[in-house]
């Protein structure tokens, strides 16, 4: 025999053979699958019950209540106050945030320079005096700060 009609013949075996073990592999495991137990007259049939969804505190209220934390740690970083902000700080970790960045203050050197500028959640914002900050709340960022005129 010529060695292409070999290749061919063993080519079409394999092919077979797979198709077959796949077949049977699926015949088996829908007879698994149909064969159920037999229920008797005697027993009741339960169904089971599950337990009423617990309402989860909603994430918006929640994340209101973390930037006015993190407003005050910038109001305290604003004055320069180091020991009134672990206070808040503790309060963040405590609510849940697992990433804290440092306050970043930023004012006017002298009243003749032109405004700071800063983008925060895609706007830019600006003053004489500008402060933000970064926490993380449920692997997200969530940025906040502010300036005064």
């Amino acid at each position: 025999m010529d060695n292409n009609k070999v290749l061919g013949i063993i080519i079409v075996l394999i092919c077979l053979l797979v198709f077959f073990n796949l077949r049977s592999k699926n015949d088996t495991d829908n007879n698994a699958a149909s064969q159920k137990p037999a229920a008797s007259s005697t027993q009741t049939k339960t169904t089971p019950k599950t337990a009423p969804a617990q309402p989860e505190e909603d994430d918006t209220a929640k994340i209101a209540k973390l930037d006015s934390i993190a407003r005050a740690i910038l109001r305290e970083a604003e004055l320069r106050n180091n020991a009134g902000m672990q206070p808040y700080f503790q309060q963040l970790m405590q609510e849940g945030v697992t990433e804290v960045s440092a306050p970043q203050v930023v004012k006017k050197k002298t009243p003749t320079c032109p405004p700071i500028r800063m983008e925060l959640n895609g706007r830019e914002i600006s003053g004489s005096i500008c402060v933000r900050m970064l926490y993380v709340y449920k692997g997200k960022d969530h940025y906040v700060g502010y300036c005064r005129p």
